[in-house]
């Protein structure tokens, strides 16, 4: 029997996240960085040692605490060649589906997504990169959504000047899901204004957040 701790993630209610059995944590440079058996992590947004906390929690006693219930599910399906389902309420607006495939997913246009204009295997590439997994997929209407976590090591990537994408089996402790989201990918919130904290909504863009 393994002795590795299950990856588990805590939100502390007016500091940091605290990530445990982690296979792997990059910076937003990418690189590897050094983790222990516990690592915490800033969500607060005012950290001068990101992504790690340092303690300071801001010019302010940090309170912004998860949210109590879930978030209302909001899956809207797009049906063609493959069937891709859209739940705004967890996505993190960072934008690559619209960059890797401008085709399908085009904001200017309703409906946004047309699963008719690529290949299937190409638009099931582009939604299994989907960091939020507000994108998912079937190939059978009578199926539910294909999840990808399952074949990757438990990561965490700080992506730059944005959210905490994590990966893989990890166990998100005491925070409400709401029906349909997945579980094997979604991003976490270090601006410290996401107004679904603990998940990433994209208000980083909003107050201009940086790494530096």
């Amino acid at each position: 029997m393994s002795d590795q701790k299950a990856a588990a993630i805590v939100v502390t209610p007016r500091g940091p996240y605290i990530a445990s059995g982690i296979s792997r944590i990059t910076n937003a440079a990418g690189n590897t960085v050094p983790s222990e058996a516990e690592t915490t992590l800033c969500r607060c947004g005012y950290s001068k040692n990101k992504p790690f906390c340092d303690g300071a929690h801001g010019p302010y006693q940090f309170d912004k605490q998860a949210q109590p219930k879930a978030a209302v599910s909001t899956t809207t399906v797009y049906r063609g060649q493959i069937q891709v389902q859209y739940n705004a309420s967890i996505c993190s607006h960072l934008g690559v589906c619209t960059r890797e495939l401008p085709g399908v997913f085009d904001t200017t246009r309703r409906p946004w997504i047309l699963p008719n204009n690529a290949d299937s295997a190409r638009i099931i590439d582009v939604v299994n990169r989907c960091p939020s997994g507000a994108l998912t997929y079937t190939t059978d209407p009578a199926a539910t959504p294909a999840n990808v976590g399952d074949n990757r090591q438990p990561t965490i990537r700080v992506l730059k000047n944005g959210p905490l994408a994590v990966e893989g089996t990890v166990k998100l402790e005491g925070i409400a899901w709401a029906d349909g989201t997945t579980r094997d990918r979604f991003t976490l919130c270090r601006c410290g204004a996401s107004r679904t904290m603990p998940f990433c909504d994209g208000s980083h863009s909003e107050v201009g957040f940086a790494d530096e």
